[in-house]
């Protein structure tokens, strides 16, 4: 039962991992990135559209090792 519970919490932290990277794509320099250019990137990589992010030391999911400009994708 135990086991059970570690590998189904273990799976819904890839899931969310998965997912995180599945909807970003990398970006120039922070400062280069505008909404315009993430909705078109997105929409090269078959999204809905997006919009400019910047991942730094004090938030993002990956903010320690992360901390240039990314584009969101929906």
């Amino acid at each position: 039962m135990k086991f059970a519970i570690l590998l189904l919490l273990l799976t819904s932290v890839i899931l969310v991992q998965a997912d995180y990277f599945l909807n970003t794509v990398e970006g120039e320099a922070a400062t280069e990135l505008t909404n315009e250019g993430c909705r078109a990137a997105c929409r090269s990589q078959g999204h809905f559209g997006g919009r400019a992010e910047v991942s730094g030391p004090n938030g993002g999911l990956l903010a320690r090792w992360y901390t240039r400009g990314f584009c969101r994708c929906n």
